[in-house]
């Protein structure tokens, strides 16, 4: 299918919504994040916070986990290595998907035991035309809630589909 194909299934897609529960979250995944990044200074620090105490999470942790689950299994993958979840709306293989770009928002920071749902929703999907031809920029935003509703942070991802 062409990027036309795409464009025609993402636009009837813009609006939809889907609901992921993440889980509880624990110290255990905050410092294996906190190792990955390098943040030194956040593993230092949490390490030292009484277990009877609920630790904070690093900044980036909820914007930065890609998949709460195991992930995707090798044949669930696109040529491109993609998963579906991420280019939602986008499974033929004659496109070409980039990331385009995050805007992210903190509005409350995430704590040990809290229980976190990601709400995702297509919100945009614009032709364009550039030198090698047209490509769609895929606006998708995600609201990441605490299981009594309380905002803690927003993410718009920005996906480039191009054709091949």
């Amino acid at each position: 299918m062409s990027i036309d194909g795409v464009e025609q299934r993402l636009l009837t897609a813009v609006g939809s919504s889907s609901t992921e529960e993440l889980g509880v979250l624990n110290r255990r995944d905050f410092l294996r994040y906190a190792l990955a990044a390098a943040d030194d200074d956040y593993v230092a620090t949490t390490e030292h916070v009484p277990l009877d105490e609920r630790a904070a999470a690093p900044v980036m942790f909820l914007p930065g986990i890609l998949h709460w689950t195991a992930g995707p299994h090798e044949r669930e993958l696109r040529a491109d290595g993609l998963a579906a979840r991420d280019a939602p709306g986008v499974t033929d293989e004659d496109v070409n998907v980039m990331h385009g770009g995050q805007r992210i928002e903190f509005h409350q920071r995430a704590i040990e035991g809290m229980r976190v749902v990601a709400r995702r929703e297509l919100c945009t999907v614009d032709r364009k035309q550039g030198r090698g031809g047209d490509f769609l920029v895929v606006v998708n935003h995600t609201r990441f809630l605490d299981e009594a509703e309380t905002l803690l942070a927003t993410v718009d991802d920005t996906i480039l589909v191009l054709g091949r």
